[in-house]
């Protein structure tokens, strides 16, 4: 059996919440999701989130930015790290067939690391929608405090920051490229056709 790991880049909003759902779904309708077989989706804000949590700041998307930039910058990777950690655990657990699924592939280190991971399958998912349409998601999902009442300027700002300026030159090279600006079930068709050619497949 395989082992498959994907990354996901994309810009906030872009629908890496929903593939990663949507992966599940399928996983479950086909009976991927009991021993043997390990289905893990880990997300690179989730370090940042639990350790903003631990120190008691606020968890909105400026803090993370900012910590996501020192882990960067100033502890050589760390974020990647970190996330490396997780993938390795969830792959040495067991199994004999893995998938494992990390989103939120902002920097270099994290491309290299999904890129160069020794595994049977490496491949790096790019998802893009329009700022009009992630900006909308934005404000209606609320998934950080202060998103529903973010101002398209705050945004736009946010949207320029350090950690997501590398994810178009990292998307273009990406093995798959998904577009979702039109309806669910159209990304969904989409995401669909990923899991039919690229995951299922080895199974």
């Amino acid at each position: 059996m395989s082992r498959i790991l994907v990354g996901l880049t994309a810009r906030p909003k872009a629908g890496k919440g929903s593939f990663c759902k949507i992966i599940q779904d399928l996983l479950e309708e086909e009976g991927y999701n009991l021993p043997p077989y390990k289905n893990s989706f880990f997300n690179f804000s989730a370090p940042l989130r639990e350790a903003l949590e631990r120190a008691g700041i606020p968890v909105n998307r400026d803090n993370m930015q900012r910590l996501a930039q020192e882990w960067e910058t100033g502890k050589e990777g760390a974020l990647t790290q970190e996330i490396k950690n997780r993938v390795d655990k969830a792959f040495d657990s067991g199994g004999g067939h893995d998938l494992v699924i990390v989103d939120g592939v902002r920097w270099f280190t994290d491309e290299d690391m999904v890129r160069n991971y020794c595994c049977d399958v490496n491949i790096i998912v790019y998802i893009k929608a329009n700022p009009e349409v992630r900006y909308e998601r934005m404000r209606l999902q609320a998934e950080n405090a202060g998103d529903d009442i973010k101002t398209w300027a705050q945004f736009l700002e946010e949207d320029d920051a350090k950690n997501e300026k590398f994810i178009p030159i990292i998307g273009q090279n990406a093995g798959y490229t998904i577009e979702n600006n039109a309806t669910e079930e159209r990304f969904r068709s989409w995401v669909k056709h990923f899991y039919r050619s690229r995951i299922a497949i080895h199974f």
